[in-house]
């Protein structure tokens, strides 16, 4: 007997020995799957993120049906990248306060690689801002070559790019830390790649960082860790590891809550239902013909097939399809969640706004307020006065470094879409183009109103034009506007229809 057939006579109930690759999101730890759900990998790529029924048999196969609509991407990057869209106001001086040549110093090349793989420091700070904001909080190590390393001149230093460099480490590394009565870390361990010890076997590897020195230890077995590399001095005095925060601390904590997870929930929750619903599709889709036939023997059901009932089955022909109401349920439901999911992101200050329908397909664009916004700018500029800070004390390097972020914003690109206007008005347009151009004005500062109180506007200002045009009007002309359109009257017309005498 096939695996998925069920046996009435044993009465067992069928097998679902392929919903055993399902995890359970709540024994994933809460910082990786906010990754996930932002990048859209982990179970959300695979399917296992989906929760099967307790009786269901083609769960593969539903999993291979299903499709990720990833809100977090979009609700995330509208907290980050408007901070980022220009190039941040970055200055050196010497502690005189006199313009340097950011290509002569240290710093200045750091700027432009900080990681020693070609990423510049806005976006390096850029993906911080993104994952501080995605998992709350988030760490980056300043690490150095070592001593022998180290080039005789500056110049040389810049040559062959021999300076710190910076790299992340994520909530989710964290394996341990300490901290003291203020909840300053003053230690943290963070995980690394496995290796293969001595006995070839694989083995957990960590690395702890101090205020003076980092090294490399594993797990003894019973509960400790023991030294597997000699420690590598950095002798800073400081530790060497910037903390940045994208939500409140509300301990001593190291470690918070990822402030977008009921959000990524939500959406976890909303992936299933689509899964559903797309099952449910197909499953009426192929619905099956049945019809009484003496005719017996086995039968591929499909779309183009039939079932063979007995001939004494009382049952006029027809077809077998699960209830429709099923599947609109469902679809209902699933509308109702994701209307749930943008209420959540307004409640973390980002707003989902529907665009106009071109007759194609409904568009949804997010915006951050700018509250929002001027901390992600407050967030960078802090991060690269750290990062600096760092920097001068493994170099010596004494320099002033400012860096100014934008802190004042607009939701999207309704600034520029303004300015553009703002400018086709002052060339003295065609009345119609104009009065145009003022509805487009309404539309883009107001797309977050409700759909009828926006129209209601933009027909109250059609009206008020009208009306100002009219008094404009000299007594006795018989000509009227609307919206800036001269239209002759009645009487005008039939005057013109009129032959004329020769």
């Amino acid at each position: 007997m096939s695996e998925k057939q069920f046996d009435v006579e044993a009465r067992v109930d069928p097998r679902v020995d392929d919903t055993n690759t399902a995890t359970n999101i709540l024994s994933v730890n809460p910082y990786l799957f906010m990754t996930h759900a932002y990048e859209g990998t982990g179970g959300f790529r695979d399917g296992n993120y989906l929760v099967p029924h307790t009786r269901e048999m083609f769960f593969t196969n539903r999993k291979q049906l299903s499709a990720y609509r990833n809100y977090i991407r979009p609700i995330t990057r509208a907290l980050i990248e408007p901070v980022f869209v220009d190039e941040a106001t970055r200055l050196l001086t010497d502690t005189a306060g006199t313009d340097v040549d950011p290509e002569t110093t240290l710093f200045g090349t750091f700027i432009q690689d900080a990681d020693n793989r070609g990423a510049s420091l806005q976006s390096f700070s850029e993906d911080v801002c993104t994952y501080a904001r995605l998992h709350g909080v988030t760490f980056v190590v300043m690490d150095n070559y070592p001593q022998d390393m180290q080039p005789e001149t500056t110049e040389k230093a810049i040559e062959d790019r021999i300076m710190p460099y910076i790299y992340s480490r994520y909530a989710y590394d964290v394996d341990s830390y300490t901290t003291d009565k203020f909840g300053r870390l003053t230690s943290i361990t963070f995980c690394e790649e496995p290796a293969i010890n001595s006995k070839g076997e694989k083995e957990a590897r960590y690395r702890i960082w101090t205020d003076m020195y980092s090294v490399v230890l594993t797990k003894d077995g019973k509960g400790g860790m023991v030294q597997v590399e000699t420690p590598v001095i950095h002798g800073l005095g400081v530790l060497p590891v910037i903390t940045v925060y994208g939500a409140k601390r509300r301990n001593t904590s190291a470690l918070v809550e990822p402030p977008l997870y009921d959000l990524a929930r939500l959406n976890t929750v909303i992936y299933n239902k689509d899964s559903e619903i797309r099952d449910q599709e197909r499953a009426q889709a192929f619905s099956n013909f049945y019809i009484q036939s003496s005719e017996s023997g086995n039968f591929t059901l499909g779309p183009h097939n039939v079932i063979i009932l007995p001939m004494e089955t009382s049952i006029t022909p027809g077809f077998a399809s699960p209830d429709p109401n099923i599947l609109a349920g469902l679809v209902s439901n699933g509308k109702e969640l994701t209307d749930a999911l943008f209420q959540m992101a307004e409640q973390q200050g980002v707003k989902g706004v529907q665009s106009a329908s071109s007759g194609v397909a409904i568009q949804w664009d997010f915006y951050s307020t700018e509250s929002q916004l001027k901390k992600t700018s407050s967030m960078a500029t802090r991060f690269e006065n750290e990062v600096h800070d760092l920097f001068k004390a493994y170099t010596g390097e004494e320099l002033v470094y400012t860096v100014q972020y934008p802190d004042s914003f607009q939701p999207g690109d309704v600034k520029t879409t303004i300015t553009i206007y703002k400018d086709v008005l002052g060339m003295t347009p065609p009345e119609v183009l104009r009065v145009k151009i003022w509805e487009k004005i309404a539309r883009a500062l107001l797309s977050d109103e409700d759909p009828k109180e926006l129209q209601d506007i933009i027909d109250e200002m059609e009206a008020e034009e009208v009306e100002d045009v009219e008094e404009a009007e000299p007594e006795g002309s018989t000509d009227t506007r609307v919206m800036g359109f001269s239209v002759p009257s009645k009487a005008e017309e039939a005057e013109e229809d009129e032959p004329t005498e020769e």
